[in-house]
């Protein structure tokens, strides 16, 4: 069953996407319903993102790294896109893959360079932290 933009925003989602072919009119009409601090990070061919400031995969890493009692400094991120850009910059050792958004790369510890077509997630974390 569709929801109109009001229903949504009085669920108070943690994120928002938006699937569309003109993703900058969505983004538009999206500004004009929803609460001002929504942050919009990661914009794509057709769909957009849209999140609380304070809520991003980094948040997320410290509420699981808090929970586990591990240190944000034993932890290890990767990622390639704006949406990581907090996220690697506040891991202890975060890793830019080598596609990654130059500002997501300057935060990185480490840019991972290999193009890699037949590996397993695990095949790639293993090699790049050796």
């Amino acid at each position: 069953m569709p929801m109109d933009v009001d229903t949504i925003a009085s669920l108070q989602p943690f994120k928002l996407v938006a699937l569309t072919n003109d993703p900058d009119a969505a983004m538009h009409d999206a500004r004009q319903s929803l609460a001002p601090t929504t942050a919009d990070l990661v914009r794509g061919h057709f769909w957009y993102e849209y999140m609380p400031p304070a809520m991003n995969k980094s948040s997320g890493l410290r509420w699981v790294a808090t929970h586990l009692g591990i240190d944000m400094a034993e932890c290890v991120a990767f990622g390639d896109n704006s949406n990581d850009f907090e996220m690697l910059r506040d891991a202890g050792y975060g890793v830019a893959m080598h596609n990654a958004r130059d500002d997501v790369k300057a935060v990185a510890a480490k840019v991972w360079c290999v193009r890699v077509y037949a590996c397993t997630c695990s095949d790639v974390g293993c090699r790049c932290l050796e």
